[in-house]
């Protein structure tokens, strides 16, 4: 594809692969997000709390302290997830379609599952002491 950013990954052509159909223009990175204002120690932009054009039902804006420890310049704090309305933003940016109604039941399976992950990295970590 030619019409990828700089330093964009080349994309193999499968037709068999339903992605295949994707082009630059859906790709989340994009000429506008290098642009952004990114935060220099995730590389993410700032978070988005507000409400989406179009968007008919407010979502909540509370965001969630996870168990999980940041390291680096950051030891002692641990990650926050993203509120409903930042996770329904993000899939938008995505070019997904996301429901409102579904941001409260998607938001904390969002969670469970990386707490669930951190755990189980903890426990294979236990086994491997030195």
């Amino acid at each position: 594809m030619s019409n990828l950013p700089p330093g964009h990954p080349p994309v193999p052509h499968d037709p068999s692969n339903p992605l295949a159909s994707l082009d630059a223009n859906s790709c989340p990175y994009s000429a506008e997000r290098q642009e952004a204002e990114l935060n220099p120690s995730n590389n993410m932009p700032p978070p988005n709390q507000l409400p989406a054009p179009g968007q008919a039902t407010p979502l909540s804006t509370e965001r969630e302290k996870s168990t999980i420890p940041m390291g680096g310049k950051h030891e002692g704090n641990v990650w926050v997830y993203p509120s409903e309305q930042m996770f329904f933003n993000a899939m938008r940016r995505k070019n997904w379609t996301p429901q409102e109604d579904d941001m409260g039941v998607v938001v904390p399976i969002h969670n469970a599952v990386n707490e669930r992950a951190w755990t189980q990295i903890l426990e294979w970590e236990s086994l491997h002491r030195t």
